[in-house]
């Protein structure tokens, strides 16, 4: 129609059918063309997107019969307009029952109540309804909750009424609303009975939290409400729903009896495990470090300095300790402390004397006390290596020349270089460099056929190289 010379859109939408338009979302959307085809105009409204079922919002957007009108103002000059489309837009979404609870527990609270909690897992729920049996008869319900406190909310409620000492009690739930039910949720069985005792009572000693950790089994569809936990004849907690607890009101050096007993509203377990803890110190200090490694290297700015790594082996160390002793014939001099932070797993030291022997070794400290360092500490020379000694060469074959060696004596090489030499040679050329510390024998696949040969050994580090081995020529 045209109002002022602009174009102005209106109409109804009708529910026809004889069944409800099942849809979250019905819209109009209107596009105005001009004579020449193009898109003058673009609107949409939207025509309600529910009614309300008993104060909820239900996907029924249009009863049989329910009407919707709408109305598009434009600037559009009507004069110019060549076509007005109108697109109904239809977004579909079926109505369904609620989603079924979950987590389904019983306690016993007394010889006349049973407490029951489950997990909500629905938003369209109007409420739950609670099935009981005994152990020779068939599902009742026997209460309605009316109650929706929002998805993946904890509901608690109760069951009321005469229950029989030594008697089992089944129960189970489901939700509703007014499309239908959920499924039910897990069955739960529970016995009207004192719970059975737990087994297996542990202690051990932590570090973080400090203290004494009980841990304890619960046997099968036990029926406690909470643990009761005493230390030497005393009550010092109670807990739910856990196997554990943690001891930290101790003291080194004390002896402790711990008993943990089951419980609910009809009374206490009996025969209940106890167990004895002796809390000691040394327990708590922190795990020596191991693998400690020296190695006479250098720095990037070329300063001489002997390089020590190790594995850490604890989490609550509050630093390292390196003692570092020189040895003179045999024995241990001149011993300083060098401290490291904690976790670190390596340290370079520069304060040293060339041609000295030093020992190093680590140990782990804390607030408690110092690890141990027995299996943490490595001698190392800071100097050139010693020579290797005992040089031999064997021939295999014809193509192969097998070299052994000693290295007793050097506990400074990062690696050995193998030389050799012919008859007519005036001098030894470097046939091998092999990296590591331990190396005592060398395969020579390199050779002419008759041909002499002589060779010898040198070991290396950082500082240079070793002064030659024997010289060893094929017998």
């Amino acid at each position: 129609e045209k109002i002022n010379n602009k174009l102005r859109v209106r109409g109804t939408l009708t529910n026809d059918a004889a069944t409800n338009i099942p849809t979250w979302n019905n819209r109009i959307v209107i596009v105005v063309k001009n004579k020449a085809g193009l898109i003058a105009f673009l609107g949409e409204a939207n025509l309600g997107d529910t009614i309300l079922i008993n104060d909820r919002q239900r996907p029924f957007a249009m009863l049989p019969g329910d009407q919707r009108n709408f109305l598009f103002q434009t600037n559009v000059n009507f004069d110019t307009v060549g076509s007005v489309i109108k697109i109904i837009n239809w977004e579909e979404e079926a109505p369904s029952p609620p989603v079924a609870p979950s987590n389904l527990k019983a306690s016993v609270e007394s010889a006349s109540q049973i407490s029951l909690t489950f997990k909500d897992n629905s938003t369209d729920e109007d409420g739950f309804k609670i099935f009981k049996k005994t152990s020779s008869g068939n599902f009742k319900m026997v209460k309605k909750v009316a109650l929706s406190p929002g998805e993946n909310e904890t509901v608690t409620t109760s069951d009321i009424g005469v229950f029989k000492t030594g008697k089992k009690y089944t129960y189970k739930v489901y939700a509703f609303n007014e499309i239908g039910n959920s499924d039910y949720s897990n069955v739960v069985e529970i016995k009207i009975s004192v719970p059975a005792a737990p087994t297996n009572l542990k202690a051990i000693g932590i570090k973080n939290p400090r203290g004494i950790e009980l841990s304890w089994d619960n046997p099968a569809n036990n029926n406690e409400t909470k643990f009761i936990i005493t230390r030497d004849g005393n009550k010092i907690a109670e807990v739910e729903n856990v196997s554990n607890y943690i001891d930290t009101d101790v003291t080194f050096g004390n002896n402790y009896t711990y008993e943990v007993s089951a419980e609910n509203g009809i009374g206490s377990s009996s025969d209940n495990p106890s167990t004895t803890f002796d809390f000691k110190i040394e327990n708590f200090y922190p795990t020596a470090p191991e693998n400690l490694t020296a190695t006479v290297a250098k720095s990037a700015e070329g300063i001489s300095q002997i390089d020590l790594s190790w594995e850490d082996k604890s989490n609550d160390e509050t630093g390292f300790s390196i003692i570092r002793s020189i040895i003179v014939g045999g024995n241990e001099t001149s011993s300083v402390e060098i401290p490291v932070a904690a976790d670190s797993s390596a340290y370079s030291d520069q304060d040293l004397i060339l041609g000295t022997t030093y020992k190093y070794e680590i140990s782990a400290f804390n607030d408690i006390g110092t690890s141990t360092s027995d299996t943490a500490n490595k001698t190392i020379t800071f100097d050139k290596p010693a020579a290797p000694t005992g040089l031999t060469v064997t021939s295999v074959s014809a193509a192969q020349n097998h070299l052994a060696w000693s290295i007793t004596g050097i506990d400074n090489a990062t690696g050995f270089k193998i030389e050799r030499k012919r008859t007519t040679d005036t001098s030894f050329i470097v046939i091998a460099n092999i990296a590591g510390s331990n190396i005592e024998e060398y395969d020579d696949n390199l050779l002419t056929q008759n041909t002499t040969y002589t060779y010898q050994v040198k070991a290396y580090n950082a500082l240079g190289d070793s002064n030659p081995s024997n010289e060893a020529p094929l017998p």
